[in-house]
C-alpha cells in the first residue's frame, strides 16, 4: 500500500481542517488518521472508509497529520508523510452569517466574562 503527501484544505469554521489524500493501492478496509502537536509522538484521531478526513486543529497549535491505509485485518501499509503544519486561528463570526459585524461583537460584549467552554467561545443563553 502506497500513501503519497497529504494535502490539507483550510476550513476556518471553528477549528476543522479537511484532508485528503490520494488512495492506497491494495485492499483498503480503512485509513487510520493520526495527529500530533510535535511531530513524533502521534495519536489516533480517527478511522475513515474514504481518503479524506475532517480533524479537529487546536487553535494557535501547530498540528502534524498523517494516515495509514489499514486492509480487512488490520494490517498496516507504511504511514504517509507527515502533513505540513496547520494552525488555526479563532474564529470571529459568532453568529454564524458567514461575516464578521456588528452582531458578532454585541453577542461577545453581551456574554463577556459569563460563559467559559473550554478553547471554543459560546455565547450565554438568553
Amino acid at each position: 500500500m502506497i500513501l503519497l503527501a497529504l494535502t490539507a484544505l483550510r476550513i476556518f469554521v471553528a477549528q476543522d481542517v479537511a484532508f485528503a489524500w490520494p488512495p492506497a493501492t491494495g485492499p483498503v478496509f480503512e485509513y487510520a488518521v493520526e495527529r500530533s502537536f510535535d511531530g513524533v509522538t502521534w495519536a489516533l484521531v480517527d478511522t475513515v472508509a474514504q481518503p479524506q478526513a475532517i480533524v479537529a486543529i487546536p487553535w494557535g497549535i501547530d498540528t502534524f497529520v498523517r494516515v495509514v491505509a489499514l486492509d480487512v485485518d488490520g494490517n498496516a501499509g507504511p504511514h504517509s508523510d507527515a502533513s505540513a503544519a496547520v494552525a488555526t486561528l479563532p474564529n470571529a463570526d459568532l453568529n454564524g452569517d458567514g461575516a464578521v459585524g456588528v452582531t458578532d461583537f454585541g453577542l461577545f460584549r453581551s456574554a463577556f466574562g459569563r460563559c467559559i467552554a473550554g478553547t471554543e467561545y459560546v455565547p450565554c443563553a438568553p
